[in-house]
């Protein structure tokens, strides 16, 4: 999940039907309003971008996750958990 209720990346409901539509997905305006009512888990006519992740995007296997796991701490070089500008700066440098 990424974030929760006061997390940034948002989307309205709203913004999300219209979406919908212009991809072309068939649904009707009751299935649309029930998606909406079920991904808005803050009631708040917002929904969480990484809630909705979760459920359109297939869940990764133990050995992809390993491997994203294993990319990101060789990336984060000071090992402070966060991909900042200099741990991407040191990796690019060693590479060439």
């Amino acid at each position: 999940m990424d974030g929760g209720c006061g997390s940034s990346r948002q989307i309205s409901c709203e913004t999300l039907k219209r979406n919908l539509v212009d991809f072309g997905v068939q649904l009707c305006a009751k299935e649309i309003e029930e998606l909406c009512a079920f991904l808005d888990q803050c009631n708040n006519g917002q929904i969480v971008v990484g809630n909705l992740f979760d459920i359109v995007r297939p869940k990764l296997s133990r050995a992809r996750a390993e491997l994203i796991e294993e990319v990101y701490r060789n990336i984060d070089t000071d090992a402070d958990g966060c991909i900042s500008l200099t741990d991407v700066m040191v990796g690019h440098s060693s590479v060439i």
